[in-house]
């Protein structure tokens, strides 16, 4: 079940909702094409604007990501040279329990960071549709 509650259905439908209606303002305002192709492009932009908003997500969930690596690789060093982290220990020591702040609030965060998988989903149903679409009636 793990996988399932990772990927929020609320949120699936929101960006899926949001898809159709920069779609369909698209159609409706693009009074120069035939419909078709207004469709083909409408969906194309509303899965693309998820798409963004999901890549920003994953950039900035993957960047705390890194940062997290970092940091363990950073405490497990400090830990194997013991006589060189007694010395640390004094300018250190301010910035421990900064870093254990920042880390709990990376656990805290980490639910909504990881919701670049609803966007980028929906993102790719609208122009996996607008392809579909483009392939069919070209």
């Amino acid at each position: 079940g793990a996988s399932m509650s990772s990927l929020s259905v609320k949120n699936l439908k929101n960006y899926v909702v949001l898809g159709i209606a920069v779609a369909a303002a698209y159609i409706f305002f693009q009074k120069d094409q035939i419909f078709l192709y207004r469709l083909i492009d409408g969906l194309f932009i509303g899965g693309m604007l998820p798409m963004i908003l999901g890549c920003f997500r994953l950039a900035k969930y993957a960047g705390s990501f890194d940062l997290l690596v970092y940091s363990h690789k950073k405490l497990a060093r400090s830990g194997k040279n013991s006589d060189l982290s007694q010395e640390e220990k004094d300018p250190g020591s301010s910035a421990a329990p900064e870093q254990l702040g920042s880390y709990s609030d990376y656990l805290t965060q980490k639910k909504p960071a990881a919701t670049y998988k609803e966007p980028l989903l929906a993102g790719g149903v609208f122009i996996l549709a607008s392809l579909f679409l483009t392939i069919a009636f070209y």
